[in-house]
């Protein structure tokens, strides 16, 4: 472990090698393995052959199809050793990564968590704002999951809008109902 702390995240491409510096990487871009501890949980959470997703914030790519090829309980949680052939160039630079395990996953209509306004979490409403036809308009929606980041919301029962064709206003502290909407 302490190997992966002290190693840099991205191997630079110079041409001066230093002592002790990697100087080669074997790449055969057909598939990758992604290794992580996973604090508080335990092998039973990663089964062998389960897939899983796997997010990487900092590149902005969604890993599809991730087989658990290994996992060890280990000291603080469970080691676990993903095989994919997704995404393989787009990480092919980096020693590490910051990743994001996605066990569960929910349809709908995604956006940001701060576009809902007076979200209620435990009734499940929030409302929105949204392009009306050039004006700001409110409109009640259906909180179906969330997470720091974003919300998967559908509309009240009986009515067919937020919809894919729906702009949303991702920052509606900057505009009230009504306003005029500037494209």
């Amino acid at each position: 472990m302490q190997i992966v702390k002290k190693s840099k995240g991205i191997l630079s491409n110079d041409l001066n090698i230093a002592k002790d510096e990697a100087a080669l990487r074997i790449c055969q871009n057909a598939e990758q393995y992604l290794v992580t501890l996973v604090a508080g949980c335990s092998v039973t959470d990663f089964p062998m052959d389960a897939i899983c997703n796997i997010r990487v914030p900092s590149e902005g790519i969604v890993i599809t199809d991730c087989k658990v090829i290994r996992s060890v309980q280990s000291i603080g949680g469970v080691f676990v050793a993903f095989q994919t052939t997704s995404q393989v160039e787009r990480l092919l630079d980096r020693r590490t990564a910051e990743i994001e395990i996605i066990q569960s996953s929910t349809p709908g209509l995604r956006v940001p968590a701060s576009s809902l306004i007076d979200a209620d979490y435990e009734t499940g409403f929030a409302d929105i704002l949204y392009n009306n036809s050039g004006s700001a308009g409110k409109l009640r929606v259906v909180v179906v999951d969330h997470d720091r980041e974003y919300a998967i919301i559908a509309p009240v029962e009986g009515f067919d809008v937020p919809n894919l064709s729906t702009i949303i206003i991702t920052n509606p502290n900057t505009i009230s109902e009504g306003d005029k909407v500037e494209q």
